[in-house]
């Protein structure tokens, strides 16, 4: 189990990677951000969250995960058209169930029956 004060660090950490403007300044290792977008998405830090995993888009090996967990911060900021981009995204790399369950009751939460039924 990680410490609130270790989340703290990473979060304090990818506020300072997020104000880097140059390449020379980026993390050699991509899935930095990956890492600090997930932290800063379990402390409530939404908007930071979505910065991050949007760097993380342009790196294939991450992009499924970066896209699956832009899905979870539209869908917890209400911005469900996004997060159904999101999951469509996720559903064309992988066919994981969980991630078609998730996709469905965004539709259900939308009152979208007939796409929810789709995807269950």
């Amino acid at each position: 189990m990680i410490k609130q004060e270790e989340w703290a660090r990473c979060k304090t950490f990818s506020e300072s990677a997020l104000n880097k403007k140059s390449y020379g300044e980026v993390p050699a290792d991509p899935r930095i951000f990956l890492y600090c977008g997930r932290a800063n998405l379990q402390l409530g830090f939404l908007q930071i969250a979505l910065q991050m995993f949007q760097r993380c888009l342009d790196v294939p090996e991450i992009q499924t995960e970066a896209h699956l967990h832009l899905a979870i911060v539209y869908r917890q900021l209400g911005n469900f058209d996004q997060a159904e981009n999101m999951y469509q995204c996720v559903l064309q790399n992988c066919s994981d169930h969980s991630i078609s369950f998730e996709l469905a009751t965004l539709f259900f939460q939308q009152g979208k029956f007939q796409e929810a039924l789709i995807y269950f």
